[in-house]
């Protein structure tokens, strides 16, 4: 088991970062391409490559393709090497084999290397994409140390006329604490994080017995942290169709903590032998020089290198206990009966590469060990002739019934089946099948698990194929109406008489029903009940004796015919409830004519705070307004003192050039440079500051994006969980947010079709969908086919100028009052 030479197979390549065997040969991710390399003559140096794709994206090492590992279903899966959504939004990889490109985006993909087949897939993951005994894929990016892929990205994009969530479950949620076993390092941005995940990858699922004795109740995970030179071990546990995760009870410090500074562990794999392996890069820093800001960069360039001719390779095992080194792969029912996962995918990888159909009939069918019946299911999907549905549907392990519930045959029995795991896949793969019996396993599933969030969008991933019976069924279900008044709306109509005559003016889903719809769809509909349902909500919304709720669902049917532009200004009154003010908003929102923008720059200075900015947002959604808004600051200076910080840097950084600059120069007399402002301010350092006062100033300039407690909206990052908490650094980071911002926090401007302006984050990305999170702490998802123009302002959320007017006493009172913040 100890290595005792090294032969160089293959040099000259751009940043390898991942390597597989592959027949007789090995498979190499190195950005731009995908390569397959061999040796024919045996001298152990490769003298044959091949570029199987390319177009991957480039530039900073630490984003590109990684993480070769075998899927159970025949396909290799690989990270793009994302850190974001809408990183690489606009790569196209091409296929050498086949010829075509693909465009994947930021997202992780699979591919086939002997055909040249490749297909998008949920993502993207940083550095590490990694799966289980029982096929469920995991990820990884800097601050989230590991979350669980619930839906396949395939299943989600197909229904174009329902926006997919995220199909991700965070298993250790943002940034939680590390143990390392040193003092945290010094730190030139990035605050929150230390002591905390900044540089999470290299993730793995422990696949065996050795270390930790088998569980069907419980899986093992680790991360690398590099930064803070420790590998931190996770527990996982079912829970429904994902897990819930924790730190393991490893004690003061984490499973692996180095004292060493250089260690930096970037790669976890179960070995062959059951033991943990553990890559340490060994460098004296490992921050690309692209996060840095010019301190830092300027403090560490001597060291860039040091460490580059080291690193290690430690293998982790219980003491005492001797490692297997070798395994007789000529027996491959010995292999896939193994305890070890990485013995089991070489089998099933020689069993599919040999087509040996009968040794893996036999393992399915007889073997006691429900891995290896399920791997050798697996196996059978990749070879030629009938899937044995029949003896898979009845097997005690769910993971192979959900195996067999992606067979159409299989639907009627399975839907029933105990384990909600098999039955989200039955409704994913109802989508895929036409006729009664598929619908009616569809519709009992989102009877019996519409509440669970993943299968209610795997039901609606479905829907296209199925939407007659599920309308019929599921219209009067709360959890399903509007996704599917909606998606009908935008699948022209269809279902409308069915749907109008559940529109009814006497209840409140009645009239946010067909509110919803209304604004789906693409054309007008004429109909005589709609004309009266309009008349009864004009009627409705001016009783002051009904129930808000009523009311301000009745709001949304004004202005649909005729002109209710006076009676949707008049009900922006305090005399009137705050969810009927904020349903007329956004009536006047989507009309959008001129009228409507008077309306709501007349309700400005009489409105109350939340109602108010509701105004604001709504004057900024289109462009037209903003040209207007702009015209009101040219003329009026107080309009200019009625938009805060954060508005006012959405109107610089508009995507129409004119907007951006004329918001520019008006915004020009009340500003200044940000150096500037740091040395007005720089004497509150000097200052002690009062926390209680603070507190008010926090509420009034920075709760819009920070939540500590009930106050504010969790947009930006928990500043409870600083433990870097200098006041330098601070003040740096209030007043020149945008000097060193993480690429989650980069605000974007997103154009839809409609007209209709968003300002936010890109919380998460899949294959039909974009999750845009927007200043007031919700999060908004809108079908690709929905947008215009997609574009980073490559700024901060976080806006320049919230430290307008603020004194030094004002700016350390502020400090004082982030650095008393405790968990």
């Amino acid at each position: 088991g100890i290595y005792e030479k090294s032969q160089i197979f293959l040099d000259g390549l751009s940043f390898p970062t991942s390597v597989m065997p592959w027949r007789d040969g090995v498979l190499i991710t190195a950005a731009p391409d995908i390569l397959f390399a061999r040796d024919t003559d045996g001298d152990g140096r490769a003298d044959e490559q091949e570029v199987l794709f390319t177009g991957f994206i480039e530039g900073n090492q630490q984003l590109r393709v990684n993480s070769l590992r075998w899927g159970l279903d025949g396909w290799i899966n690989a990270a793009s090497g994302g850190h974001h959504a809408g990183f690489g939004v606009k790569t196209e990889v091409t296929s050498s084999r086949t010829g075509k490109k693909i465009p994947i985006g930021s997202r992780d993909f699979k591919f086939r290397p002997d055909t040249g087949e490749l297909e998008s897939l949920s993502g993207p993951s940083q550095y590490g994409r990694v799966r289980d005994d029982w096929g469920n894929w995991f990820g990884v990016q800097n601050s989230y140390p590991l979350w669980h892929y619930v839906i396949p990205d395939h299943y989600l994009k197909r229904n174009p006329h329902h926006p997919a969530p995220d199909p991700r479950q965070q298993l250790r949620g943002q940034a939680p604490r590390v143990f390392p076993n040193k003092p945290p390092q010094k730190r030139f941005h990035g605050f929150d994080h230390a002591g905390r995940y900044t540089s999470a990858c290299g993730i793995s699922i422990y696949r065996d017995c050795v270390l930790f004795p088998f569980s069907a109740e419980q899986t093992h995970a680790f991360t690398c942290e590099p930064f803070h030179n420790v590998v931190q071990h996770h527990v996982l546990k079912r829970n429904g169709v994902t897990f819930t995760g924790a730190r393991a009870e490893d004690g003061e410090k984490d499973f692996f903590a180095s004292a060493d500074r250089w260690c930096r562990p970037v790669s976890t794999r179960t070995g062959p032998d059951g033991a943990l392996y553990v890559v340490d890069m060994y460098r004296y820093m490992i921050e690309h020089p692209d996060w840095l800001p010019q301190e830092g960069k300027d403090e560490l360039r001597p060291f860039y290198r040091h460490g580059e001719d080291r690193g290690r390779i430690y293998r982790i095992k219980p003491k005492g206990r001797k490692a297997t080194v070798r395994v007789n792969f000529d027996q491959l029912d010995w292999g896939m009966g193994s305890s070890n996962g990485h013995v089991r995918d070489t089998a099933h990888r020689l069993i599919v590469e040999r087509r040996d159909r009968k040794a893996a009939e036999q393992l399915a069918v007889t073997h006691w060990l429900p891995r290896t019946r399920f791997q050798a299911y697996s196996a059978l999907q990749s070879l030629p002739g009938r899937f044995p549905s029949s003896s898979a549907v009845l097997d005690s392990s769910p993971h192979v019934r959900r195996i067999a519930a992606r067979y159409p045959e299989t639907l009627g029995q399975l839907c029933q089946d105990e384990h909600i795991g098999v039955r989200l896949q039955v409704a994913l793969t109802a989508g895929s099948t036409p006729g009664e019996v598929a619908a009616n396993a569809l519709i009992r599933v989102a009877k019996q698990d519409g509440s669970d969030p993943f299968v209610h969008a795997a039901v609606m991933s479905s829907a296209g194929t199925h939407f007659d019976a599920l309308l019929e069924s599921l219209i009067d279900d709360e959890r399903f109406a509007k996704a599917l008044v909606k998606m009908g709306a935008r699948r022209g109509g269809e279902g409308a008489s069915a749907m109008i005559d559940r529109f009814e003016a006497e209840t409140v889903a009645g009239m946010e029903l067909c509110a919803l719809w209304l604004d789906n769809l693409a054309k007008p509909i004429s109909d005589a009940r709609l004309d009266a349902l309009f008349t009864s909500a004009r009627e409705l919304v001016q009783d002051a004796e009904r129930d808000p709720a009523h009311r301000a669902a009745a709001t949304g049917l004004l202005a649909r015919t005729g002109d209710d532009a006076a009676l949707l200004v008049n009900l922006i009154s305090l005399a009137n409830p705050q969810s009927v003010q904020l349903a007329a908003i956004g009536r006047l929102r989507a009309v959008g004519d001129s009228d409507s923008f008077q309306g709501l720059m007349g309700k400005l200075t009489t409105s109350e705070p939340a109602t108010r900015s509701a105004i604001l947002d709504a004057l900024l959604s289109r462009k037209d307004w903003c040209g207007l808004l702009l015209d009101k600051i040219d003329k009026e200076a107080a309009v200019a003192q009625m938009l805060d910080a954060s508005r006012r840097q959405q109107l610089r950084g508009h995507s129409s050039k004119e907007i951006a600059s004329r918001a520019t120069e008006l915004f020009a007399k009340s500003t200044s440079t940000r150096s500037e402002v740091v040395a007005r301010l720089r004497p509150s350092l000097e200052l002690n500051g009062d926390a209680v006062a603070g507190k008010a100033t926090f509420a009034a300039r920075c709760a819009l994006c920070h939540q500590v407690g009930d106050l504010g909206n969790a947009i930006g990052p928990d500043l409870r969980s600083i433990t870097d908490k200098s006041a330098a650094g601070l003040l740096t980071a209030i007043v020149d947010p945008s000097r060193n911002v993480e690429p989650k926090y980069l605000s974007y401007t997103v154009e839809l079709t409609s007209e209709e302006t968003l300002y936010g984050l890109i919380r998460a990305e899949t294959g039909n969908s974009l999750i845009v999170g927007q200043l007031d702490g919700t999060g908004r998802t809108i079908l690709r086919s929905s947008v215009k123009a997609l574009k980073s302002t490559d700024r901060s959320l976080m806006p320049e100028g919230l430290e307008a007017d603020l004194s030094p006493q004002d700016m350390a009172d502020l400090i004082g009052y982030v650095q008393a913040l405790s968990e």
